[in-house]
């Protein structure tokens, strides 16, 4: 996720995070820009955090697009932290 419709970089200073999905795309997780605890080395105060899940049950008539919407973001702290 990018707060930047031209910059998608990881690296870039637009970037804020990334959304992962299930196997039926029915499910989708928010995380924070920090890094796939597969790939940290180590370094666990560096790991990324879910901040946020969306959820949708698929259209029962076949048509594209959710039926219905949960969208989870909790409340953030004033120095960013979730609570």
């Amino acid at each position: 996720m990018s707060i930047s419709k031209n910059d998608l970089t990881k690296k870039s200073q637009s970037f804020i995070g990334k959304v992962r999905s299930n196997f039926l795309g029915t499910e989708f997780l928010v995380y924070d820009t920090g890094c796939n605890p597969k790939k940290c080395k180590g370094n666990i105060n560096a790991v990324r955090s879910e901040i946020g899940a969306v959820l949708y049950e698929s259209n029962l008539l076949g048509s594209k697009g959710p039926r219905k919407m949960k969208v989870f973001i909790p409340n953030f702290l004033p120095n960013g932290e979730p609570k």
